[in-house]
């Protein structure tokens, strides 16, 4: 890195392109290996559910490069309760073109979150144009009682496969297929797709659309989309600021607009 920057700034006064060569020179920064992030949303329903709130906090830290583990807490307020949810997590790169990753969750005293919950998941990065993808989530529900439309205890496995088409200099798509295997025994599926732009060094706008079936407790199955739009943008090296709007259409039951906020530190 050092060496790096001392050449971007030979070139530079030795009469470089100026703007290309600060852009460079801007990119090298000295690794930091803790992030703070914080965020928090507003859901306004169209039926009597009205208003719902949630937030989190995550602190990650980069134990080596390519390494990083994290904590996050998260409390959501949904039907008039309050769940609070604990994380923990890890990205782990055993070779340079294989993502590895996965996290663990419990909500104490749940009401509408799943008791407890796991995410795995690997990419393949090692094509410029293609990356294949796969997650699979697994929610324990030890038993919804008094907001129960779908009761009882059981397991909603999700298994989603997917692939990833990149761009150079313009971003890249996600398509996904997520499948699955839920309480009440009926199996349903969500299509995906995520377009991700290349705005620059400061932006960084996407625009997601879902559409599918879905069955997770406490709310009867249904079927919806949702168009999302969301962007980060890098006030330096250190801060960054993000916003997420969606709007979900689901079928005989609300309409749901949601507005999200967050920021994060490095250092």
């Amino acid at each position: 890195r050092q060496a790096a920057r001392e050449a971007y700034q030979l070139a530079l006064s030795n009469g470089g392109d100026a703007a290309e060569l600060q852009k460079k020179l801007n990119r090298i920064v000295t690794p930091t290996q803790w992030r703070l992030d914080a965020g928090y949303g507003s859901d306004n329903f169209s039926n009597n559910r009205g208003t719902e709130h949630n937030g989190f906090v995550q602190l990650g830290y980069q134990v080596n490069p390519r390494l990083s583990v994290y904590g996050r807490y998260e409390l959501a307020r949904q039907f008039g309760r309050n769940d609070a949810t604990y994380f923990v997590g890890s990205y782990w790169q055993p070779a340079p073109d294989w993502l590895l990753f996965g996290e663990i969750g419990q909500t104490p005293d749940a009401d509408f979150r799943p008791d407890a919950q796991a995410l795995v998941g690997v990419e393949y990065l090692g094509h410029s144009r293609v990356q294949p993808l796969l997650t699979y989530r697994h929610s324990q529900y030890d038993g919804i009682t008094t907001l129960g439309i779908i009761t009882g205890k059981g397991q909603v496995k999700t298994i989603t496969p997917g692939v990833r088409l990149l761009w150079p200099g313009a971003g890249n798509l996600e398509l996904r297929v997520g499948m699955s295997d839920n309480i009440d025994g009926s199996t349903t599926k969500v299509n995906q797709i995520r377009v991700n732009f290349d705005a620059g060094d400061r932006w960084s706008p996407y625009i997601a659309y879902f559409k599918g079936e879905e069955a997770l407790p406490p709310q009867a199955a249904a079927s919806f989309k949702v168009v999302v739009l969301g962007a980060v943008y890098r006030l330096n090296n250190a801060w960054s600021l993000r916003a997420d709007w969606a709007n979900e259409q689901r079928r005989n039951f609300y309409t749901r607009n949601s507005l999200a906020v967050g920021a994060g530190y490095r250092f």
